[in-house]
Order: C-alpha cells, then structure tokens, then sequence
C-alpha cells in the first residue's frame, strides 16, 4: 500500500468530480473522469520515481447519502484537491460540500492547493462563488457554431495533441506543488529520499525561479499561452499568477496584477485580432487593462503579436495601437519564447560572500571538536562553525545561509545523536534547490566508527569514519585538500 508523499496526510491527491462526468459515451472503455485520472497518475508515477512514492484517493463508487461522510473524511485526508468543473459538477450538492470542506478544515485549506480541470466552459454566472480563483486547466474547445467539446472525448475533431498538452502541465504542476507541500512539512521523521530520476534537459538552469507575470488572453490564444507558460517553466522562471484574474471583476484584476508585478520581473503578453469582451469598466477589454496596469507601474514589458493580422481590420482603436505598438513582436511564437527568455532573464550576479568557505556542522555536544577544527583548519581554509547562543530566528537563518553557500558542508557525527545527523542531511535537502552548484564536499564525519548509519541518503554524500577526534581531523584535511586544492 502506498505511503502518502506529503507528510501528515493519508492521501496527496483527491478528485472532486461527478459521476455524470465519468460515464462511458459510445465507443469508450471507460469514463472521461477515470482516463483523466489514470493518465494523470501515469505521469505522477514517472514525476515522483514510483507509485509507491505518493497516495491519491480515488471513488469509483455511485455516491449516495450513506457515503458523504466517507467522502468528506478522505477531502480532509487529502494534501491537494483536483476539482473537475464542468456543468455537472456545478449542479453537485457532493462536489460543493467537498469544496467547502476543503477550505473550511483547520490545517492545508489555502487556495492555491486546489487544481481546476476545466472539462466543458461554465461562464462566469454559472461558476460556483466559494470556487477560488485558482490556476485552471483548459480541457475544452469552441467550434464555430459557439459551441463547447471536451477533449478526449467524441471526437469532432482530433484532439490528442491538446489532450496531451494540457494533461502533461497539469502533471508536472501537480507534482511540482505536492514537492513544495512536502518540504514545508515539519521533518518530524525524515522522508526517504526518492529515487534517481534522469537529469533536466540541458536547458533548464539551475537555481531559484525568476518570477514573471503571463497576462490573461482572450479565447483564441488559450493554446498559445500554454505554449509559452511551459517553455518558461522549463527555463526556470515562476509563472504568475498562481491562478486566473479572468473572473475577477477589473478593480479586483488591478489589485491582483499589482500585487504579482511587485515580485515579478517582467510582463509578458499575446495578443489576437480582438480585445474580447469589453463594457464600461473595460472600454480595451482585459487585454488593454493588464497592459495598463503593467505600464503604470514601469514593469518590464514584451508583447507577442499574432503574426498576419490585419491591423486595418481591428474596429477597437485603442486596441489597434496596443497591436501595433513598438514591443509588440510580430514572429514564430517559438522565436518570441526565446527572445522573452533573453529579455527577462536577470544578469548572473556571482556573489563571493563566502569564497571556498568550509560549514562544519556541529549539534551542541559536539560544538568543542567543532571549535578545535576550526582553530586547526583556519589557517588553509575559511571555517564556519554553528553559533552557540542568538536569537533562534537568526540562527536557524545562518544556518540556512551556510549550507546554501558554503563550498563544503561537513556533519560533526561524535557525542550527538543519529536523528540529530538525519535532521541536518534533511535540512540541507530542502535548502540545496537555492545552491549556485552542489557542494564540493558533503559528508558526515563519524568519530568513532560502527554508529548507527544516517537514514537520509543524498546524492554525493560521502561518509567519513575515524578512531578518535586527532584521526578525525588528518583526515578531513587531507580530504578538504584533495577535493579544494586539485579542483
């Protein structure tokens, strides 16, 4: 049976949805619901190592009366909620209850842990208030008669691609979040480590994420704005916003947009032959007032045009000049997510503030052969050790600036105890995502030999034993040496 991957719930993943959603239409083994679900958890397996690395919650059951309880007690149980919306869900008394239930429990009920399948248009009037404003996945298209289809489902058209596109970002999200939940989670008993999985693709860059606003985009350019989102993704940058401004009235739009440029570094926007809908409070439509808003608060701006539009032909004047204004770029969409990359991506500032330090970690039964290494090594190297008295916040925040930083990180395993030793290794996990480059050296020190072994294992660790503290010290030296001076 699998173990949950987000600590302190039983399952990671629960999928609201209804049952009139998941019946078979003809020609179909199973039901929308149930492929969506097994495609997803497909990718999970691939995201995570394994199956048995996470826990989702799945009913196949009709549900009746008798079984609301069950249901509610397992949304409790449950790290994220993937809300399945479509016109039948709207109408479920169950589905609302789980929604509410899920905001309304004391602990992991913020917005932003709910995931939005879109599986047919519920316009603004229809879509339940108390449904938050969350990142959504566009599962459904538009004929040209104004009517709405769901891919993968009766094929009016060939679907898979899309399908596809929006199954994998929904994944990798899914996985990515349930990665952030697990290492908020208090480290009450460390996790094990997962399994190797294979390197990113050379274009990923290493780091933390550059934040950058996508704006909202009217109906024909969904796809394109997928597009871009996921190239970004893949360079490294955050995508804001977390979820949609498009119900929001434009005052609520302003607010929130205002809130994301403050941290982003730059707005990106796409732009069709139209401004969609417009009114009174959106004389340019969303498009105009995102690119207003932006421009007011001197964001960094880059514009994709939709290429051979014809410009002449937009009724809307405010409108045309934004198409046709001078950040506006008229290209392949795969040019202008490179060309977006260059523009946005934040010079390489290499900060020496700890140059070829070396972090001897040390819990405080230990801080005395910490003391005496120091004083022996200082001579050839820059040595860190843990302050013994501060205020809590601030140690545990050079603490965290250590093992970010320092060239090496070295774990003093003498007089403490072995869930000391996993703690740290844990610590130095959730921490490493910010490091330049891995560390020179990691390794945990043992004096004397035959201890209990560490229960976290981590990539390049190196396990160091020696008889006595003298012993200890030769050879972290010769070690610091070997790995310092010939690199």
């Amino acid at each position: 049976m699998s173990e949950s991957f987000v600590p302190d719930f039983k399952y990671d993943v629960f999928v609201s949805y209804a049952h009139v959603d998941d019946r078979p239409v003809m020609g179909a083994e199973t039901g929308w619901v149930s492929a969506l679900q097994r495609n997803i958890f497909a990718l999970l397996d691939r995201r995570l190592g394994r199956r048995e690395n996470y826990a989702p919650f799945i009913d196949h059951r009709l549900r009746g009366n008798h079984e609301i309880d069950d249901l509610l007690k397992a949304v409790d149980a449950s790290a994220t909620l993937v809300v399945i919306l479509s016109p039948g869900w709207c109408e479920s008394t169950y589905c609302h209850d789980e929604l509410k239930h899920f905001l309304n429990r004391k602990v992991g009920n913020r917005p932003r842990d709910i995931f939005i399948v879109e599986m047919l248009k519920v316009t603004s009037d229809n879509r339940p208030k108390d449904l938050p404003n969350t990142r959504a996945y566009r599962f459904w298209y538009e004929d040209g008669n104004g009517h709405t289809h769901t891919y993968g489902d009766l094929k009016y058209r060939d679907p898979e691609l899309e399908y596809a596109k929006q199954l994998d970002e929904l994944a990798q999200e899914l996985a990515d979040h349930l990665k952030i939940l697990r290492a908020e989670a208090p480290a009450k008993v460390p996790a094990p480590p997962l399994p190797l999985v294979a390197e990113p693709p050379p274009s990923i860059v290493a780091g933390p994420r550059t934040p950058v606003v996508i704006a909202e985009v009217t109906d024909d350019l969904v796809a394109q704005r997928a597009d871009v989102s996921r190239y970004l993704r893949d360079q490294n940058f955050e995508v804001l916003p977390e979820g949609t401004y498009r119900y929001l009235p434009p005052k609520d739009v302003e607010a929130a947009l205002g809130r994301d440029l403050e941290r982003a570094a730059g707005f990106v926007q796409l732009l069709g032959e139209t401004p969609g809908h417009t009114d009174s409070q959106m004389p340019s439509g969303m498009p105009g007032l995102q690119y207003q808003v932006a421009n007011r608060r001197g964001a960094r701006i880059v514009q994709w045009r939709k290429p051979d539009i014809d410009l002449d032909a937009i009724a809307l004047s405010e409108y045309r000049a934004l198409v046709s204004g001078e950040t506006a770029k008229e290209m392949a969409l795969r040019d202008f997510c490179k060309f977006a990359v260059d523009f946005l991506r934040p010079p390489v500032v290499v900060t020496p503030s700890h140059p070829e330090a070396i972090f001897i970690n040390a819990d405080q039964p230990d801080l005395e052969v910490a003391r005496k290494f120091k004083e022996n090594l200082e001579d050839e190297f820059t040595v860190v050790i843990p302050s013994a008295e501060g205020d809590p916040e601030e140690l545990r925040t050079m603490m965290d600036d250590y093992l970010t930083n320092c060239e090496s990180v070295v774990m003093l395993y003498a007089a403490t105890k072995p869930t000391w030793i996993d703690r740290q290794l844990w610590r130095f996990n959730k921490v490493a995502r910010n490091r330049e480059r891995p560390p020179r050296l990691l390794a945990v020190l043992e004096i004397p030999p035959d201890k209990p072994k560490p229960s976290v294992g981590l990539p390049g660790l190196t396990a160091l034993s020696a008889q006595g503290i003298e012993a200890g010290l030769a050879l972290l030296r010769e070690t610091l040496l070997g790995q310092h001076l010939t690199a």
